[in-house]
């Protein structure tokens, strides 16, 4: 009888272990989703930062209006529309030494960095491009 319940006692903190060390791994399973999520969604980002710093400057694009249609028609080709939760910002201009910059901010939902209170990342993408004639 006495070995039994030893048994039972064993089993219970078999599974209290068990049940302690697998909700940190899948968190960090998690999170490591959400980063790579937001990785991808950030190569989107620098794929349309390029083609929009390519296409305002050679079709020397300087009006706000104009490079923010270049930049979400480049992000929607992309497919990157879909996965941002909103693009927080949109940068243009000119560099001191004469080169012409993008530079596009958005923001990410995450799916399982909520869990930590994490609900929102950030996503940057920057590109420039020597002017023509420069």
């Amino acid at each position: 009888m006495q070995f039994t319940s030893r048994f039972m006692w064993l089993q219970a903190n078999a599974a209290s272990v068990l049940l302690a060390s697998v909700i940190p791994l899948v968190l960090a399973i998690g999170i490591a989703a959400d980063t790579m999520d937001a990785a991808d969604v950030e190569t989107l980002l620098q794929r349309a930062a390029d083609a929009s710093v390519k296409g305002g400057e050679s079709a020397n694009l300087s009006d706000d209006a104009s490079i923010k249609v270049l930049v979400k028609t480049n992000l929607s080709e992309l497919g990157a529309l879909d996965d941002l939760k909103a693009i927080s910002k949109i940068e243009y201009g000119d560099t001191k030494d004469g080169r012409f910059f993008v530079r596009i901010q958005g923001v990410v939902d995450t799916r399982f960095m909520i869990l930590v209170g994490i609900s929102r990342m950030n996503v940057m993408a920057y590109s420039e491009m020597r002017k023509v004639g420069n």
